[in-house]
């Protein structure tokens, strides 16, 4: 393993699944070694395991807590890819935050670095077309456009596109 691994979790992990009875109900299959992070291990029969809905959840939460950001939106992905996602989610407050946060990070590790295309672009462009900014965003901008050296050209440019429309004045 070359993945940053939380071994306590790891170990809890495997003793849940090697406890595992099988059920003669509902089940999922689940990969107890997973396919992304152990590709070697992917495709072996007994890699596989039965699990109730309940314990397929389990299993995807702790290998969160083991793994962080891969597995972690490999939980997430759980509620989004069911077709009943009520089944898996009655996480309390505190535990939601806390991984939403986790996902969050690792979606921005996962895009980090990775080029827009140009219709990703013009589709988020489009997308602010006639919202106004908050206080704290106009703000945020201007504290980040603080000590921005700006080019003549570029000067040129943003007063040819601000060309016939009108100044906002803001009133205290």
């Amino acid at each position: 393993m070359n993945y940053d691994v939380n071994k306590h979790h790891w170990h809890r992990y495997l003793k849940f699944i090697r406890s595992r009875k099988p059920s003669t109900g509902y089940v999922e299959q689940h990969h107890i070694y997973p396919r992304s992070l152990f590709p070697q291990k992917a495709n072996d029969a007994d890699n596989l395991i039965a699990l109730t809905a309940r314990e397929h959840f389990m299993a995807h939460w702790m290998l969160h807590k083991a793994f962080g950001d891969k597995m972690t939106m490999a939980f997430m992905y759980m509620k989004a890819e069911c077709d009943d996602a009520q089944r898996y989610w009655n996480l309390n407050s505190r535990s939601y935050c806390l991984l939403r946060e986790s996902f969050a990070k690792a979606m921005s590790h996962a895009k980090k670095g990775k080029p827009l295309s140009e219709e990703t672009k013009r589709k988020m462009s489009q997308a602010r077309i006639g919202k106004p900014l908050s206080e704290a965003q106009r703000l945020a901008i201007g504290r980040g456009n603080t000590g921005r050296v700006v080019s003549e050209e570029t000067k040129k440019r943003i007063s040819a596109a601000k060309l016939g429309v009108p100044h906002k004045t803001v009133i205290a």
